[in-house]
């Protein structure tokens, strides 16, 4: 049965499905001062070309000065909240590639340079937050030429207010703050993992393996960076950390670096992602007298206990 949660429930699951996840970014973006809405409508799959319905959430800002009446001064940002990647509807409506969050926004799946992994919004047919509620009314609902200015009633059809005002609203849900201690957890795993390298090494490739605890602790700042990057989009202290790089490794050497995000804290699954990669599996099997490997571990704790665990491995080698 289709059931769309209230928060307790959803919060208390730990998961959820693309309405849970749409309605909870809809909730937050609303209390950062976003013009936020839930839509409905579908979405086209990428690997069959089915369509099935899909509930995602946008963002509406003004563009310059003056009324937000016109769709032209209005930019309109869509959110996928399974995967948190955003795309401006000019964009997706355009059919043109652009990288938004390492990711390339293109066009409503027609064949036309879109990439796989942007999803192919079909049409919409309505949208709401905890204030309004509109229908869409357009005679073409494709997303493709869709106009969201929803004070437009000659495209919108609102709900009466008076009924929204009647209506039941989900009580605030606080977040739990943090219990995980996140310095002892980054050096359990720094610790398991490491152990875990020295006999995949040892037993797999019969070589030996020298940790330079120097090198490791550099790697702690370009892993901060990477997670304000994640959170912000923009990047942070990159020249920094090559330059700290540049100095700890001799000349005539050369440095490798392949770092990760999880949320997953064990070991075994954070070596299980590196082996699957090409680059940190070429580190792990790197030879020579001068070899020397590094392992950083980062762990951001947010409220619910949620984690984003950063972990690099690298070494730095004479060819």
């Amino acid at each position: 049965m289709e059931v769309w949660n209230h928060f307790h429930t959803f919060l208390s699951l730990g998961r959820g499905d693309c309405e849970d996840h749409a309605i909870l970014l809809c909730s937050l973006l609303l209390g950062f001062g976003l013009d936020a809405y839930v839509c409905v409508g579908t979405v086209r799959e990428p690997n069959n070309g089915s369509v099935r319905d899909h509930v995602w959430v946008i963002t509406r800002s003004r563009r310059g000065s003056g009324s937000n009446s016109s769709n032209n001064k209005c930019r309109v940002v869509f959110w996928e909240t399974l995967t948190g990647q955003r795309y401006p509807h000019r964009l997706l409506s355009a059919g043109v590639s652009n990288g938004i969050n390492n990711m390339s926004s293109t066009a409503n799946g027609t064949g036309d340079g879109t990439d796989l992994t942007t999803p192919q919004y079909q049409v919409i047919g309505c949208a709401f937050n905890h204030r309004t509620f509109y229908a869409n009314k357009q005679k073409n609902d494709s997303i493709k030429l869709c106009n969201f200015t929803f004070e437009d009633e000659r495209c919108w059809k609102g709900m009466d207010p008076e009924i929204m005002i009647g209506l039941e609203h989900q009580e605030k849900v606080p977040l739990c703050p943090p219990t995980l201690n996140p310095l002892e957890l980054e050096v359990t795993m720094e610790h398991a993992i490491r152990h875990m390298i020295t006999s995949l090494r040892r037993n797999e490739l019969r070589l030996s393996t020298d940790w330079d605890d120097q090198l490791s602790y550099m790697l702690g700042p370009a892993l901060c960076a990477y997670e304000m990057e994640r959170l912000t989009g923009a990047a942070f202290g990159n020249d920094e950390f090559q330059d700290s790089i540049k100095r700890n490794v001799p000349e005539g050497h050369t440095f490798r670096g392949y770092p990760i995000v999880v949320n997953d804290p064990s070991p075994a699954n954070v070596l299980g992602v590196f082996r699957r990669a090409q680059i940190a599996t070429d580190i792990l099997r790197t030879r020579g007298d001068a070899v020397r490997f590094a392992l950083r571990v980062k762990v951001f704790i947010f409220p619910e206990d949620v984690k984003a665990i950063w972990v690099m491995l690298a070494c730095k080698f004479k060819p």
